[in-house]
């Protein structure tokens, strides 16, 4: 079983593969447990070939957990991107659906690397 499903447009595929791994190299604070002891919210899968919804498609969205869109111009009239998630939605709460923009994630990225420079007076 999977924890995350991450599906975006193939334009945002670097993006969408950006985020999984931060996701797994985050480290949970000592404080926080995992109440059910199965889940691992490291085991991701990312769908960025906007293939047609098929059987194996299906399989894995019904064994994820959490369904991540990400949202950019190139997702909003995406046929396939909207196919998953009208399924997924079919099956899951919406509280288990997270749309994040992946202009955040480029303005994540642009100030972690300002952070990273050094500028001389």
């Amino acid at each position: 079983d999977y924890d995350i499903y991450i599906v975006s447009a193939k334009n945002d595929a670097a993006a969408a593969e950006d985020l999984a791994s931060s996701i797994r190299q985050y480290k949970l604070p000592r404080e926080i447990f995992l109440s059910d002891s199965s889940q691992d919210y490291r085991r991701i899968i990312t769908d960025t070939e906007e293939k047609p919804m098929d059987g194996q498609i299906r399989d894995l969205l019904n064994r994820s957990v959490f369904l991540i869109v990400l949202c950019s111009p190139d997702t909003r009239d995406n046929p396939t991107v909207n196919e998953k998630l009208a399924y997924f939605r079919g099956f899951a709460d919406n509280q288990n659906i997270i749309a994040m923009s992946v202009w955040v994630l480029v303005i994540d990225w642009f100030l972690e690397i300002g952070e990273r420079q050094t500028f001389l007076p």
